[in-house]
């Protein structure tokens, strides 16, 4: 009897324990629309039909659950609908699902519930998850059910969890005003800080104890990207990187690249001078970092950094026939020519998904090649979707018989 009790206790704490770690992390740009959301979801047993519902235009960029035996998607003006089977299971599956799009939603507040279709209704009962949410620093949640909140210099995190089964919804609102002291602390150029707050800048031969100081700095910054960790970056980086949104961007680095690892080009020949490290991904491309570190406090902290994909030098036919690819592809968008588009997409790659997103970017702008990448063969295509949001698509391609195909599109947002 008692052993009866102990595993039923064991059970019930083993279930709990699985619902409080499901989360879903949600990031957000009111000003925008831009809506990205990742996590997992505890599928509870049921005979019902497998699909869920969730906002038109929405990109499916992951969908496994263990089992799983085929997905069909199918979008309409109302939603995206995906319906799915699995075999037969004896545990309560995980859900693993990441969707990316725009919501057509203005305004200084903006509610996020079940008409807006910003998380899925499915057909099926889900275990409710601990949901997190980024915004920009002058965006907040109204919510009184909230679990936790933490500002950070360019965004806030919300935790909360709803209260019922029903649909999860919640409000954000433009703030009004900051305080003086934030604003002074936001805003004050690094130029006007007082004299003894200002780092003194040495230019002197490094020692090797440097050296060893910024290669620990760049593997920390590289470990903060894998594991997609704001606050961690936010750590070792300037006040005015941190303004212009780099440990956002780093830490929203696209998770289908995989792990990355870094190798010094050059070092710094003193203290402060720019340097250069290539990130290589598990997927195999490449970038390079061109960085400057200075002493402040004790610390190292990352005072410049640009990042751009390194490649071969790539042969100028090639490239005329990447530039006239791309022209071809903003038009094929553009006039909604279906049959065109659709020869551009590989066959084997998300053709209906990436269609439909291509379809809400803003084509009245001329679309640029930024980078070119030739092994494996990829390009940066820069898109100026709108005044408050521009955006980096990273499409792997492959040689078809009458033009480019386009095999994996990743979203990079820029603010």
């Amino acid at each position: 009897m008692k052993k009866l009790y102990f595993y039923s206790i064991l059970c019930l704490l083993l279930c709990l324990g699985g619902i409080a770690t499901a989360e879903v992390k949600v990031f957000y740009l009111p000003d925008n629309g831009y809506l990205r959301v990742e996590g997992q979801l505890a599928m509870e047993p049921s005979s019902a039909p497998l699909s869920f519902l969730v906002f038109p235009n929405a990109q499916i960029t992951e969908f496994w659950v263990e089992g799983l035996e085929n997905y069909q998607i199918e979008r309409g003006s109302q939603g995206t609908v995906v319906t799915f089977s699995v075999g037969t299971l004896a545990h309560s599956p995980i859900l693993d699902l990441s969707y990316e799009g725009f919501l057509s939603l203005k305004g200084n507040q903006i509610t996020l519930d079940r008409d807006t279709l910003w998380f899925p209704e499915f057909s099926f009962p889900v275990r409710p998850p601990t949901f997190t949410a980024e915004l920009p620093q002058e965006w907040e949640i109204n919510m009184v059910q909230r679990l936790h909140s933490e500002v950070k210099s360019t965004s806030s995190l919300t935790t909360w969890q709803p209260l019922a089964k029903g649909y999860p919804e919640f409000t954000v609102q433009r703030k009004e005003h900051l305080s003086e002291e934030r604003l002074s602390q936001e805003h004050l150029p690094e130029d006007n800080l007082p004299m003894e707050q200002l780092p003194q800048i040495e230019q002197v031969p490094p020692t090797e104890e440097f050296l060893s100081r910024i290669q620990i700095q760049v593997a920390r910054l590289v470990n903060f990207i894998n594991n997609r960790n704001t606050e961690g970056i936010e750590n070792l980086v300037s006040s005015n990187l941190q303004q212009q949104g780099l440990p956002l961007y780093l830490a929203s680095f696209p998770k289908t690249y995989g792990g990355i690892t870094s190798e010094f080009v050059t070092h710094p020949t003193f203290a402060e001078e720019p340097f250069q490290v290539v990130f290589i991904t598990q997927k195999g491309s490449m970038f390079l970092a061109t960085m400057s570190w200075h002493e402040a406090n004790g610390a190292l902290i990352l005072q410049n950094f640009s990042l751009v994909p390194a490649s071969q030098q790539v042969p100028p036919v090639v490239e005329q026939s990447l530039k006239s690819f791309v022209q071809t592809l903003q038009t094929a968008v553009q006039l909604e020519e279906k049959d065109q588009l659709e020869s551009l997409i590989s066959p084997q790659g998300r053709v209906e998904q990436i269609k439909e997103f291509l379809y809400t970017l803003n084509t009245n702008t001329q679309w640029e090649i930024k980078y070119i990448a030739l092994e494996p063969l990829s390009i940066t295509v820069f898109v100026p979707h709108s005044p408050q949001m521009r955006l980096l698509l990273n499409l792997g391609l492959s040689p078809g018989e009458e033009n480019w195909l386009i095999d994996t599109l990743d979203v990079v947002p820029l603010r």
